[in-house]
């Protein structure tokens, strides 16, 4: 199979068949009979635990080797035919490339809810070390019980905002208002950050100038456990790399869209 993807330059199992006969010394025998033998390996596989826990184990390996201080947590989705595609992503960064390391098909279209995204960290945290790194991700990702989970793990996390999420809270803290932060902020170009109380846990909500100046986000505003300085803030263009491997997951060889993936089989 290795083989196969590197030649093929795809993940694509009808194109792929065509080079079969190549790898295994055998162009006699028709691509179309490589294409059920495909088939029926993954087949076999998808039921089998010991065969996906194997290759779990494997990447752990392979990924320990590095040295990771991120994770980055998106969704990508889509539809094919009657069926809906929702695949929340979780990954490590290494280097300037986002490694998928567990996700969850959601079956939906929609935003994903807290109870997924803590079923998702669960799963991942029995095969993974997350310890100590810092999640990146994007205004769909906030919820008072996911925060509190995330903190629970030992998981630092710098999320960003939508305008006047989590405003009651900051203004009931001493010191400015979140309209007055927001002001300073969009007006005199000036970082800002306030220490809150949100069901009883610690956190800081900081704001700094959009360096893009887009019309209706002149300010970014984010959420972190972390004492925020600029530099805590910067981290978070690099929750741009997993955009990068949506992107090639669905182009580039993988094209994940025109895969005909099936949902899980239903337990009675």
């Amino acid at each position: 199979m290795l083989q196969l993807l590197v030649i093929g330059r795809t993940a694509n199992l009808w194109k792929l068949k065509d080079y079969v006969g190549l790898v295994l010394g055998n162009e006699q025998v028709q691509p179309d009979s490589h294409y059920r033998r495909l088939i029926r390996f993954f087949d076999e596989m998808s039921g089998n635990e010991a065969f996906l826990l194997d290759i779990q184990r494997r990447v752990l390996r392979v990924l320990s080797r590095l040295r990771f201080t991120h994770l980055l947590l998106d969704g990508t989705s889509w539809k094919r035919g009657g069926q809906k595609y929702h695949y929340m992503v979780l990954s490590v960064l290494a280097g300037k490339v986002a490694i998928p390391i567990y996700w969850k098909q959601l079956g939906k279209i929609g935003a994903s809810n807290q109870a997924e995204r803590q079923e998702l960290l669960k799963q991942a945290l029995d095969l993974f070390d997350l310890r100590g790194m810092t999640l990146l991700a994007d205004r769909e990702y906030i919820g008072q019980r996911w925060f509190s989970y995330l903190k629970s793990k030992g998981i630092n996390f710098v999320i960003r905002l939508r305008f006047a999420d989590y405003y009651e809270a900051v203004d009931a803290a001493p010191g400015k208002t979140y309209q007055q932060m927001y002001d300073k902020c969009r007006t005199q170009g000036k970082f800002v950050r306030k220490h809150f109380q949100l069901a009883g846990q610690s956190y800081f909500i900081s704001m700094r100038p959009n360096p893009k100046a887009t019309p209706g986000e002149e300010v970014l505003i984010f959420l972190t456990q972390i004492r925020p300085v600029r530099k805590t803030i910067d981290q978070y263009v690099k929750r741009w790399r997993i955009e990068c491997l949506f992107r090639h997951l669905k182009t580039n060889g993988f094209h994940l869209e025109d895969l005909n993936l099936k949902p899980p089989p239903k337990t009675t």
